[in-house]
């Protein structure tokens, strides 16, 4: 540490001697000042020994940054995992719900034909949202429904009915009828769908449930299948008794199509969004349904004003499809428009995973709170053994002070050797982030973007952290020591 040489300090007869001469005598008082002059240049900065052995063993600091990573990890990998999830179920949230007009109050899950349809301004009341992205119509092609030309028998139709099916040439009869339902092209439609061909939009879905129930050969991309379906193109009025009250309501009148289509693909069991009462179901996009219908009702204008005594109108759907640009939407559109009408009953996905969500935030809580108490534990476990270490050096201190260094001088000493270590601790602690990073890239399968946050986030949390906790912890017993006299210093500390 000295430039000029050591210099032995020691008592004698109660007087400070350096290198056997009496600090105090008048030769001694120069000597003192010569040697005041030295600290004041060149000896004031003191440098840290580049080959001092280290206060840390390196197993223990390897096992110090390993623990810090850990402790860094924790939390940043809680919070990445809890969005991640949480992310995960909203994008599983369907962002369109079925609004129905149960004119019969039934309460019910499927859109049943009897009910009143929707007007226009009714229509309008519940479309005029900002949160909206698009409003369709539920239209459904059944494989029985009443025309004009069937309508006096369509009672004894129905009871000697058996629908049919031709699949690659093959006709197979079906147990019970089947429906042709629109699909809704939301945020979870996709995933629901097994494509066969994902280029062509104009075809039938099968549903796996159909296939299983009917026995049907496995379909491959290139099977087709012809069948017999009707579109509704008018609304006959009507009443039904109920409880004693007499309630209005409206059926469909339709025209008898025969067609055959590409199978585009298959639509999962999984699938929730069923609105048909009819078991055996088949999926049509609705821009498709939408184009088939329009062409049906100019191709067979209204030409009569009644069906039997009851008054015929132009078709209007008893339930529609509301989209939203956002799911997080939902709550408040269900509200808005549950509020238009006592008659209205809304299929969603959001009840479904409301009670749910309400789990996984107290999850996601609990799991943050682990983490904090888990970095709470670790950063003071880290400052009280830093605490421990640097006691025992505060004997170097003493030597320092007594060697004429001020406290800054000292401080900063120690200051710069705590950094080297922390920085130490900083790098080995991020090379195990590296492996934690992968370990969550697997096992949540992030993006590349959600790798690099988390990398990024959990290194400058780790460089926070570590620096602080060695600086605060490291540099309090030697500044503590530093306010101490010299002679205090020395012999508490010796």
């Amino acid at each position: 540490m000295i430039a000029r040489g050591d210099v032995q300090l020691h008592f004698k007869d109660h007087q400070l001697v350096g290198n056997c001469l009496i600090l105090n005598s008048d030769e001694g008082i120069k000597d003192s000042k010569k040697w005041t002059s030295y600290l004041s240049s060149s000896h004031t900065k003191l440098s840290v020994l580049k080959h001092r052995r280290p206060f840390l063993p390196r197993l223990l600091a390897f096992f110090i940054a390993f623990v810090v990573a850990i402790a860094v990890t924790s939390i940043h990998f809680q919070s990445l995992f809890a969005d991640k999830y949480h992310q995960l179920v909203n994008n599983s949230l369907e962002n369109g719900f079925l609004v129905i007009h149960d004119s019969l109050h039934l309460q019910t899950t499927k859109v049943l034909d009897d009910f009143l349809s929707f007007d226009k301004e009714e229509i309008t009341s519940i479309s005029t949202s900002q949160n909206i992205q698009a409003v369709k119509p539920y239209i459904e092609f059944p494989s029985l429904g009443m025309t004009l030309e069937n309508s006096k028998d369509y009672s004894q139709l129905q009871k000697n009915f058996q629908p049919t099916v031709t699949i690659d040439g093959q006709t197979r009869s079906l147990t019970r009828n089947f429906s042709i339902q629109p699909l809704y092209q939301t945020n979870t439609t996709q995933r629901q769908i097994e494509y066969f061909d994902r280029s062509n939009e104009k075809g039938i879905y099968l549903s796996e449930q159909f296939i299983s129930d009917e026995k049907l050969p496995n379909l491959v991309s290139g099977s087709s299948v012809t069948l017999t379906f009707y579109i509704p193109i008018s609304l006959y009025e009507s009443s039904i008794e109920k409880d004693g009250n007499v309630l209005k309501g409206d059926g469909d009148l339709f025209v008898k199509v025969d067609k055959t289509y590409p199978v585009l693909g298959i639509v999962k069991k999984s699938y929730p969004f069923e609105y048909s009462p009819h078991g055996n179901t088949l999926f049509m996009n609705i821009a498709e349904m939408e184009e088939l219908q329009k062409e049906a009702i100019q191709q067979h204008p209204m030409t009569k004003m009644a069906l039997d005594g009851f008054p015929l109108k132009s078709w209007m759907p008893s339930a529609i499809h509301v989209l939203l640009k956002d799911s997080s939407a939902i709550p408040e559109e269900l509200s808005r428009i549950r509020a238009i009408s006592s008659q209205i009953t809304i299929l969603s996905s959001y009840e479904n995973y409301e009670e749910f969500n309400k789990g996984l935030t107290y999850i996601r809580q609990f799991l943050m709170l682990l983490s904090l108490v888990l970095l709470i534990l670790v950063t003071s476990v880290l400052s009280f053994v830093f605490f421990l270490l640097n006691r025992p050096r505060r004997f170097e201190v003493g030597i320092l002070k007594s060697l004429g260094y001020s406290t800054q001088n000292i401080v900063w000493l120690f200051l710069k050797e705590l950094i080297g270590y922390g920085k130490t601790i900083s790098i080995v602690a991020s090379c195990f982030l590296v492996i934690l990073s992968i370990l969550a890239t697997q096992v949540l399968k992030l993006e590349v973007s959600d790798v690099f946050q988390f990398y990024l986030t959990s290194v400058f949390t780790l460089i926070g952290l570590s620096v602080s906790v060695l600086i605060i912890s490291g540099l309090l017993p030697i500044y503590t020591t530093c306010r101490q006299t010299v002679v205090d210093t020395i012999r508490k500390n010796g």
